[in-house]
């Protein structure tokens, strides 16, 4: 094995043997199922969610020709979180009905064309054409105003 001497190879043997009666592990402190970060997330989430509907007054935005059906179920990013698009900023969200918003996504050549999808890259601040070049900046503000806030994270 390399270094010429031999492996102990024995049965592993428990040194404390193990309680009887107990067929179930008890935890000391209670599972927290998110973190106060990723809730915080969740509404601010859910807030745009209502928000978009309301402003696109719950009509689809995408209208794909022989595919929409207008009810508006699903909110769009139109710059994917993948390329520098934030989910949790209105103005990149557009209302869409599930027909629509998985066309989107099944058909991503088509949706560039089109403008449902948005093709450059935002980066620490900037918007990024294709070739890497800065077209704009913007600083997004990290907790928007109207959005609401959970007790852990009140300032």
């Amino acid at each position: 094995m390399g270094r010429g001497w031999p492996v102990k190879r024995t049965a592993l043997q428990r040194t404390t043997p193990l309680k009887r009666g107990t067929s179930q592990l008890t935890r000391r402190t209670k599972l927290r199922p998110m973190s106060a970060k990723r809730e915080a997330e969740r509404l601010i989430r859910k807030a745009v969610r209502v928000r978009v509907l309301a402003r696109d007054k719950g009509r689809c935005q995408l209208r794909v020709v022989g595919v929409c059906t207008s009810h508006a179920v699903d909110v769009h990013e139109v710059r994917p979180r993948g390329r520098g698009g934030d989910y949790l900023d209105p103005d990149n969200c557009v209302a869409a009905c599930r027909a629509c918003h998985d066309h989107v996504h099944n058909n991503p050549a088509e949706s560039l064309a089109a403008g449902r999808l948005a093709s450059g890259h935002v980066g620490a601040g900037g918007e990024y054409d294709l070739d890497g070049w800065i077209t704009a900046y913007s600083i997004t503000e990290a907790w928007p105003d109207w959005a609401p806030r959970p007790a852990e994270v009140q300032s």
